[in-house]
């Protein structure tokens, strides 16, 4: 990809109105990124008018700068990329409608296989959830799987640390830029994943720390697993958000089931009770 069309990737989501979903859309209808930028604000087509306004202001400036500036920045620091187009994006992730166009990776590139499962959960487990994703983890590991979590405390980390332990790929996906490393506690077991596996990120390096990127960061769990397994998550956790991202993708999830008087087991409960995931006791 040159780098005009790849500023104009990075710029296009980040439009007012306009978002993955669309902005999709728009490059099947006009060909390209950089033909979106140069032509939409010229079409009378019904279904683009309204957006094509916000290619006229002041705004489309201070996005496609900011893309500028970002790629200057992915030079600078020789950061991996890869594009939806691209045909070693990762397959699953490119089968939802809203999927980024860019991703942001260190370590490897992901591996072209679907037999990938995530496994998220409470940044506060038990002795007991502990237990379960190390059990869970190592009766996974004769069917090789790739494990996909969020990096974070709790659930995340044991999952991933329980996949090297039993000689298992895995995969981080950040909710920041693929520069940082959240949480800095974590920074000791980077170098580790990354020498068989690695991080995904669709947050530019130069934004900033936001909430709203881990929901992102959410989506990508999801999106890149056949499976999304929770392990202990309360009733609002940001775990059950990736099981709402994985169903809506239609895709299966599984919920480890727990006491009903505990706090972190009740979200998983939720999920059980309501039939949005399957009651999982093994690997």
């Amino acid at each position: 990809m040159e780098k005009t069309e790849l500023i104009a990737t990075l710029a296009l989501p980040k439009m007012p109105k306009v978002g993955c979903i669309t902005a999709r859309k728009l490059i099947r209808h006009f060909g390209s990124a950089a033909a979106v930028f140069e032509n939409i604000k010229h079409t009378n087509e019904s279904p683009y008018q309204s957006i094509s306004k916000v290619f006229k202001g002041p705004e489309k400036h201070q996005v496609v700068r900011a893309a500028e500036k970002e790629v200057e920045l992915i030079e600078k620091h020789s950061i991996n990329w890869i594009s939806y187009l691209d045909a070693a994006f990762p397959t699953p992730l490119n089968q939802c409608a809203d999927a980024p166009l860019v991703l942001f990776y260190s370590g490897q590139p992901f591996p072209p296989t679907t037999r990938v499962v995530s496994i998220v959960g409470t940044r506060q487990p038990s002795a007991q959830g502990k237990a379960f994703v190390k059990q869970l983890v190592a009766e996974l590991a004769p069917y090789q799987p790739i494990i996909v979590s969020g990096f974070a405390y709790g659930i995340d980390i044991e999952a991933q640390l329980a996949a090297l332990d039993n000689g298992l790929v895995t995969f981080g996906c950040f909710g920041h830029g693929i520069l940082g490393c959240y949480p800095k506690q974590h920074t000791k077991y980077r170098k580790r994943i990354e020498e068989t596996g690695g991080f995904l990120s669709e947050v530019w390096a130069n934004e900033p720390f936001q909430r709203s990127h881990f929901l992102q960061r959410n989506r990508l769990i999801a999106g890149l697993a056949q499976a999304t397994i929770i392990v202990e998550s309360r009733e609002k956790g940001g775990a059950l958000t990736t099981a709402q991202y994985a169903l809506s993708y239609q895709r299966d999830v599984f919920a480890a089931p727990g006491r009903p008087t505990d706090a972190t087991a009740s979200g998983c409960l939720e999920l059980i009770k309501n039939r949005q995931a399957e009651c999982i006791t093994s690997g």
